[in-house]
């Protein structure tokens, strides 16, 4: 039977209508979070940068631009290696045209550097990530809209200055591109590795692997063969140089999706992949590796726990073989974002609850604390 615990342990922030995106812990165990300010919970709107003490109190709540609007679950946020953070999104006042790429360098206190946008204003264009690059430059990934909202679209890679102004660009046509997930730098052969999400109602999914002039050298399709939910894919660079990807796969019904994993290694070849079936309709949200090489796993579902939907974590070994896994949440829906490990091993769950329905849905943000076991804190 799977271990379940209630939400008492969720500290709420009662005071912020906002959904989360992305999340650094800094050495200092605080923590940076991106995410929404605004009553909408289709689009991210009025987008926040808010930093938390390592107690969990608020030390700044900055809006970065009041009354525009971000494609959900797109803002991405970095630590770079000068000790600041970047920021990847869309910037909008109009709806899903006439949008921007939106990068910011900002404190580790939360206060922005610059700001600078890319694109051109008569088309839509939406930042999704952004990677560090050895030279302390960046790689930006983005997409193009050229047709109906979601499909017929360019995908969108440029290399940027640390002040923000572009090096170089690069526009790759591709046939109905959904979302771009994210883009990571690999190391080991001094490469730009790309994940996409493609398909005309659940995506599949499609690595792609640039030089550092942004030619494209490689690519392979992943999954292609089942249904895949959407937004669920990722990828992380491991301490080993090879890299993981994730995401929610599902087969002959809306509600049978499970987690899949697959480590692969730079030259995109499968070391091993392993399908967790044991909990129906699991959507995988984020996976982090813990020092001692664990991987720690955050998804939810709706078929398990105390409410709609509730978080779900696992805990795995480096070979992808279940340690435990367990399930936090309220009789309302509860989803966990991001999950990084603490340097004390605790585990560190940001998430977002539904406390209303339909037209009226809004959330609260909270953070939970677990031991290295998973047992609340």
């Amino acid at each position: 039977d799977l271990e379940t615990f209630s939400s008492e342990s969720f500290i709420f922030f009662e005071n912020l209508k906002t959904t989360v995106d992305d999340m650094e812990l800094l050495p200092n165990q605080s923590v940076v979070i991106s995410g929404n300010g605004g009553d909408d919970f289709t689009w991210d709107t009025d987008p926040i940068i808010l930093v938390l003490t390592p107690e969990y109190e608020i030390s700044n709540d900055n809006p970065l631009n009041p009354d525009v609007l971000n494609i959900y679950r797109s803002m991405d946020l970095i630590r770079t290696s000068d000790n600041h953070l970047m920021y990847c999104s869309m910037v909008s006042e109009n709806g899903t045209s006439g949008t921007n790429i939106d990068l910011r360098k900002i404190t580790e206190e939360g206060f922005e550097v610059w700001q600078k946008e890319l694109g051109e204003s008569n088309r839509g264009e939406s930042g999704f990530s952004i990677a560090e690059l050895p030279d302390q430059n960046f790689a930006v990934l983005g997409k193009i809209e050229d047709g109906a909202f979601l499909f017929d679209s360019t995908f969108y890679l440029a290399k940027i200055s640390n002040q923000g102004d572009e090096i170089w660009s690069k526009e790759v046509p591709e046939e109905q591109i959904t979302f771009m997930r994210k883009v990571l730098y690999l190391p080991e052969d001094n490469s730009i590795l790309v994940l996409a999400e493609y398909g005309a109602v659940m995506d599949n999914i499609k690595l792609y692997k640039f030089n550092m002039d942004g030619d494209l050298i490689a690519s392979k399709i992943i999954e292609s063969e089942v249904e895949c939910w959407p937004q669920s894919s990722d990828i992380k660079l491991m301490e080993d140089g090879n890299i993981l990807v994730y995401y929610s796969l599902g087969e002959n019904s809306f509600l049978d999706f499970s987690l899949y994993i697959q480590k692969i290694d730079v030259n995109l070849d499968r070391i091993w992949g392993k399908r967790f079936s044991e909990i129906n309709n699991n959507i995988v949200s984020d996976i982090s590796e813990a020092e001692n090489g664990d991987l720690l796993v955050l998804s939810e579902s709706s078929t398990v726990g105390n409410g709609e939907f509730d978080v779900i974590l696992s805990r795995l070994d480096g070979q992808g073989s279940e340690k435990w896994t367990k399930a936090y949440g309220s009789p309302l829906s509860d989803q966990g974002r991001k999950v990084v490990e603490k340097d004390n091993q605790n585990i560190l769950i940001l998430g977002n609850s539904n406390f209303q329905t339909g037209a009226e849905q809004r959330y609260k943000m909270f953070i939970l604390e677990t031991n290295k076991d998973g047992v609340p804190q």
